[in-house]
């Protein structure tokens, strides 16, 4: 998933 915090681009916590 992608989100518009590139920060939080690929992070498992949210769904990887």
């Amino acid at each position: 998933w992608l989100t518009t915090d590139p920060s939080k681009q690929c992070s498992k916590e949210d769904g990887g």
